[in-house]
């Protein structure tokens, strides 16, 4: 499942770390059932270590854009 689905993202705040199983090369996965439109389902979670460094990567580059631009706003105010 698309981790855009609220289920999914719903599932990855409940999960804790330890919970996962280590596959190797920077993966981790975790077996879980739900349900989604009134189907029963089995999902397979995984988690990549390299993907997370990328999307931290450009959260922390657009958050950095978003301060200088608010600090910009503010400067030219004053």
């Amino acid at each position: 499942m698309p981790e855009t689905i609220k289920d999914t993202k719903d599932l990855y705040s409940c999960l804790a770390d330890e919970q996962m199983e280590q596959i190797g090369g920077g993966y981790w996965y975790i077996r879980v059932g739900s349900e989604y439109a009134g189907v029963p389902q089995r999902w397979l979670l995984i988690f990549s270590e390299k993907a997370y460094e990328r999307e931290m990567k450009t959260f922390r580059k657009n958050l950095k854009k978003e301060f200088e631009k608010e600090r910009n706003r503010t400067e030219a105010s004053a």
